[in-house]
């Protein structure tokens, strides 16, 4: 009885290491396949790319922008996806509008709330905080040239925008 418990056991671990060897090997294999392909990033690739900006507003770039400079800035290069006052086109949703001074003062929008009768859900409704509604501007309008605008245009436009929403 013991020899038999000593086979299977014997048995059990040599299969157990036949199935690692296994994945571990398929692994190797594709890392030598790739191993040509590609390479590191220069520091100057990393810095273009490395435009994060946090909740707590670190990462954002120096500037200013007026609402007045944003208002120009949208005429131009937003309101014809966005219309003229950020209330919506064929294809885009509202970017301003659905929210209240109380909400601002709550730091919830009452629009979103069960039960509330919201029609539309606005930019400014869903956007958790202002460095995420600035980041997104920088990295991705206006959508057939982004991250064209400088970060004084950024700021413009979000002021604008802001200001739109009466915030």
């Amino acid at each position: 009885m013991f020899r038999f418990e000593l086979y299977r056991v014997s048995t059990l671990l040599l299969g157990l290491c036949m199935l690692g060897a296994g994945p571990a090997h398929a692994q190797a294999a594709r890392q030598a396949a790739l191993a040509d392909v590609g390479r590191t990033a220069t520091p100057a690739e990393i810095k273009a790319w490395d435009i994060d900006v946090r909740p707590d507003f670190k990462g954002l770039p120096k500037g200013q922008g007026s609402v007045r400079q944003g208002e120009v800035l949208w005429e131009a290069q937003c309101a014809s996806c966005h219309g003229s006052f950020a209330e919506s086109s064929e294809v885009f949703t509202p970017i301003a509008g659905g929210t209240t001074a109380q909400d601002i003062k709550n730091g919830r929008v009452d629009g979103l709330m069960p039960g509330a009768n919201q029609p539309n859900r606005t930019t400014l409704m869903k956007v958790a905080t202002l460095s995420t509604l600035w980041d997104y501007i920088n990295r991705a309008m206006p959508w057939n040239a982004p991250k064209t605008l400088t970060a004084d245009e950024v700021y413009a436009v979000t002021a604008y925008i802001l200001n739109l929403g009466n915030v």
